[in-house]
């Protein structure tokens, strides 16, 4: 089945999750606490922005996700 999507958006949130997964892989391997910290935080803040419409798409389906791209 061949669902619609908003695909800037989906794009946008393969993305961000893709980012994550490798600002974890490289804080898995920084030796340095300030880096360290550093990467876990932006990896938060990626999740931050991605989480919400994830939700949405999750609950609602594609088109009702919030409009635009990440912030």
């Amino acid at each position: 089945m061949n669902v619609p999507r908003d695909e800037p958006l989906v794009d946008d949130l393969v993305l961000g999750v893709w980012a994550v997964i490798a600002l974890l892989g490289a804080a898995r391997e920084c030796d340095d606490a300030a880096d360290l910290s550093g990467l876990v935080s932006k990896a938060e803040q990626i999740l931050s922005a991605v989480i919400p419409h994830l939700a949405a798409l999750a609950l609602t389906g594609p088109s009702a996700s919030m409009s635009g791209a990440l912030h």
